[in-house]
């Protein structure tokens, strides 16, 4: 695999990734933040949220098999990076193979074993156990908030009456003040909107539900430190969630409190797929201490916008250096407490793959949130943080890309871009991380650590980025790895190569961050002509990886995969 389809790999996988192509001029990175660090002054955001108890009281009942299915959908497959390769419609792609198939009828048929329902009807029919559809014609049902319980094995459907691609708007859905699906298995909720003022959880999953597709939902308001969508099991007894092809925005603010989007604890196989998740004044996701084994977060836009930035006094500004908000992704933990950590089988792996996510900033605590330093993607807090796998994302006009804090561990960054980092594209403090086949343009800085352990660094492009501190501690892995102006990595590897601006004369792939609720910007990621050295010098293929003696677990799981899934080889 030479070096121009490495890097392909990284950019322009971005293409089949639900971009479309745009013109050719570079988008200019903010460098003038100053250096905020990593630390992540959030605790566990669900305990001691007071608005959170308040609004959202359910029980867990702690109970249910905690057990992992060894066969399960978080399983990593060659197959899974397979993308289409013809949608540019610059929005999430509906094809992703994380996404759960539904046979919906276009339209609801009135008929036996289906119920008809209407704004101003009673939604606790929702409980009756001869209905095995339930179609919610659009409009305001006022401040139901549904409870499905149904564990009689028969699937059940929750629908609009009318069938859509993507989520609604508001208008044109059945809207809810809330839903929770408690010990429930086999159920699908399709179309429908939710909306309130205030701070508190919309939809909650729990108590033992399995097997739960949330598909093409519009969620806007509400939130807590439990989320708007609340999916919540006790050593992984909530499994297979899925939330996908949905919207979810404009949580309520509260100072000094986390107001997230989804937050996922103690759930196994949950599945992020194909969502537009923003302005959340929290975290887009938050994976809890409780962990979430198998999750797989793919195919999300995951951003804000100016309308979340502040002057970091508590005033909104749209040219603010501070946001309501804190990260894209924030995990705090992946394995259960008390499950083993050691030869962790793929199925537990957390996977965060195709996904873009730009716009964050160091959060303003005045305006909402309890801190963060603009990661778009954070891995810390408990030693349980650790077997993740981040592919193929694109990192854009944030202040940092990803840190991994001392706690995290057992981390793969495998084939990302990061372009227009205000501070910095990758901060390590962390353990056995590997950084193989990314590429950092635009950016201040490209990759720090301090006091990491074990860390591989092969075949990745910086572009016009600063050094930076780099103190590692064990045994360090370096290789072919190119530099194009600015600094080289500060830890020399075998084969490196670092060129002029002038000399490499990159080329570039330009892309366009379209959703589907609006706006639009240009992305430009660079890549080397071919027939440059540059281009060349991963000659070797995945060598950096199979020489790198630091990742056996990973490579036994991970390494053919990668090569049989990469979109470049269907470019090719």
């Amino acid at each position: 695999m030479p070096y121009s389809t490495s890097l392909r790999h990284a950019t322009l996988a971005l293409a089949v990734l639900g971009f479309a192509a745009c013109d050719s001029s570079s988008t200019a990175a903010d460098n003038t933040s100053a250096d905020a660090g990593v630390q992540d002054s959030s605790a566990d955001v669900d305990g001691g949220n007071a608005a959170d108890a308040q609004v959202d009281g359910d029980a867990n009942d702690g109970g249910g098999d905690a057990r992992l299915d060894a066969a399960g959908d978080a399983r990593l497959d060659a197959g899974d990076a397979g993308l289409d390769a013809g949608d540019d419609s610059g929005a999430p792609v509906t094809s992703h193979p994380a996404l759960r198939a539904l046979a919906l009828d276009e339209v609801c048929q009135s008929g036996p074993g289906v119920l008809m329902l209407n704004p101003g009807d009673d939604l606790s029919a929702l409980a009756r156990d001869d209905v095995e559809t339930f179609c919610l014609a659009p409009g305001d049902y006022g401040d139901q908030v549904v409870r499905m319980r149904q564990n009689d094995g028969t699937p059940r459907v929750v629908r609009s009456v009318q069938r859509v691609d993507y989520a609604p708007s508001l208008s044109e859905a059945p809207v809810l003040r809330g839903l929770r699906i408690e010990g429930a298995r086999d159920i699908t909720v399709h179309g429908l909107g939710f909306t309130r003022p205030d701070v508190g959880t919309l939809v909650k999953v729990n108590s033992g539900s399995r097997n739960v597709v949330i598909d093409a939902v519009r969620i806007e308001g509400g939130g807590s430190g439990a989320g708007q969508i609340d999916v919540q099991g006790t050593a992984g007894d909530v499994r297979e969630v899925t939330i996908q092809r949905s919207v979810l925005r404009d949580t309520a603010r509260a100072p000094g409190s986390d107001v997230h989007c989804i937050l996922v604890r103690g759930a196994t196989g949950t599945r992020i797929v194909s969502n537009e998740i923003y302005d959340c004044a929290g975290d887009s996701v938050q994976v809890s201490p409780d962990g979430a084994e198998g999750t797989w977060i793919a195919d999300n836009d995951m951003f804000n916008t100016p309308s979340m930035y502040t002057d970091c006094s508590g005033n909104l500004s749209p040219t603010g250096d501070c946001s309501c908000g804190e990260n894209a992704v924030d995990i705090k933990a992946v394995l259960y407490e008390g499950s083993s950590m050691d030869n962790v089988g793929a199925e537990r792996w957390l996977r965060l793959e195709d996904n873009r996510m730009w716009g964050f900033r160091i959060n303003d605590t005045a305006c909402s949130s309890t801190g963060s330093n603009g990661n778009a993607l954070g891995i810390h807090i408990t030693e349980r943080s650790r077997y993740a796998v981040v592919a193929r994302n694109l990192f854009f006009d944030s202040e940092h890309g990803i840190a991994l804090n001392s706690e995290a561990s057992d981390i793969w960054v495998v084939s990302n871009a990061f372009v227009s980092m205000r501070v910095r594209a990758m901060t390590m403090l962390a353990s056995r991380v590997t950084v193989f086949h990314n590429t950092v343009s635009d950016s201040l800085e490209h990759f720090r650590a301090v006091d990491a352990t074990d860390v591989s660094l092969a075949c990745n492009l910086t572009v016009a980025a600063n050094k930076t501190r780099f103190d590692l501690l064990g045994t360090t892995y370096a290789a072919e790895n190119v530099t194009v102006g600015g600094d080289p990595l500060p830890v020399a590897g075998t084969g490196d190569l670092s060129v002029t601006p002038g000399e490499a004369n990159l080329d570039q792939q330009c892309l366009t961050l379209q959703p589907h609720t609006g706006g639009s910007q240009s992305v430009c990621v660079p890549h080397p002509r071919a027939g440059r050295p540059e281009a060349s010098v991963c000659s070797q293929g995945v060598a950096g990886i199979t020489a790198d003696p630091h990742q056996a677990t990973e490579r036994a799981l991970f390494g053919e995969a990668w090569q049989a899934s990469s979109p470049a080889g269907a470019i090719d």
